[in-house]
């Protein structure tokens, strides 16, 4: 079985055992609260009566709608200016606005004045921690920033890198697809006796190398250890023309690898991500039509050249042996005369 599957099939398994804690949890005090409530409702229901009459259900919703409205607002703006810290800025206005309500409610509430310092120490750690945490995403985006632009530009700067894909681009050309039959070739040698030309194994073995190279930048960008705006201004058009190119290559590494196969998954899941039209290898999945470069190259011009296995006898006739051997050596004894000064 894939390694990469057994992971994921591991990280399922962590998350649904979360969520099954979480909602034993939420049932077990639900339960506890509706017990405590049947128990006490003679006292409970005079208080419900008496607090929510019409006029405060009005003012509360009223205030309720009016700090979602400036909540929702502050975070908009902040999250135009702040991208990166879009999804916390989030988490964060939720927090504040239930704060709010939760305040305004116990300070509206008879015994409201006695829990003034109570809450106002809630309220400067929620914001003391609000603000180390707004800190730390800044600088884990301005770090996952950094190492993005040091990936790309020692990709940029990398001769073995570049040498590999121009192997690939010399012996299969900018815009072609390689061949079904060479793919197969280069992954399973032994598949019949005919020889595929070593430059071609050579290319697909830099081509699988390049696609390996764009599987760790997308595992990277899956997992949120690179920028993805970065990575997808740099990376968006070679590789998603590389899958056309390569696609040969995937199918049958994944072929071989069996239906579960998680080859080159990061790769194709980006591409999903980024394209509308999903990747080539989606659409084929999904048995839809796959719009492939003309292949490089046919079966005419892909395989090496038959060995000569015609041989000549080398052992002389009976008749004239002597002669044959004599006359030899007189043309060499000649030669060597010619030549000596």
């Amino acid at each position: 079985m894939d390694i990469s599957h057994v992971k994921k099939k591991t990280v399922e398994t962590e998350k649904a055992f979360t969520y099954i804690v979480m909602g034993v949890a939420f049932g077990f005090s639900s339960l506890l609260t509706i017990v405590y409530a049947v128990m006490n409702w003679s006292q409970i229901a005079p208080n419900i009566i008496s607090i929510f009459n019409i006029n405060s259900l009005v003012l509360f919703f009223l205030f309720t709608s009016f700090t979602f409205l400036i909540t929702d607002i502050i975070r908009h703006i902040l999250s135009l200016k702040y991208p990166e810290i879009k999804k916390t800025l989030r988490i964060i206005s939720s927090i504040f606005f239930i704060l709010i309500i939760f305040v305004c409610l116990v300070l509206s509430s008879t015994e409201g004045p006695k829990y003034q310092t109570s809450l106002t120490v809630l309220i400067s750690s929620i914001v003391l921690g609000t603000g180390w945490w707004i800190q730390a995403t800044i600088n884990a985006a301005s770090a996952r920033k950094s190492h993005t632009i040091n990936t790309i530009m020692n990709q940029r700067h990398s001769v073995h890198y570049f040498n590999k894909l121009d192997n690939v681009y010399e012996k299969f050309g900018l815009t072609s697809t390689i061949p079904l039959h060479i793919a197969e070739k280069y992954r399973c040698p032994d598949l019949d006796n005919r020889k595929v030309k070593k430059e071609l194994i050579g290319a697909c073995r830099d081509a699988s190398y390049i696609l390996n190279y764009y599987e760790f930048i997308s595992a990277g960008v899956k997992k949120g250890d690179f920028d993805e705006y970065l990575i997808k201004e740099c990376f968006y058009d070679p590789m998603q023309n590389f899958e056309n190119r390569a696609y040969h290559i995937i199918q049958t590494f994944r072929k071989e690898a069996g239906p579960n196969a998680e080859i080159f998954s990061n790769f194709i899941d980006l591409l999903d991500k980024w394209l509308p039209e999903k990747s080539l290898t989606t659409r084929n999945k999904m048995q839809e039509s796959v719009p492939l470069y003309k292949v490089s190259h046919d079966e005419s011009n892909s395989y090496e050249e038959p060995e000569d296995t015609c041989t000549q006898d080398s052992s002389p006739h009976q008749n004239g042996d002597s002669d044959s051997g004599t006359g030899n050596v007189s043309e060499i004894e000649s030669h060597k005369s010619n030549k000596s000064p």
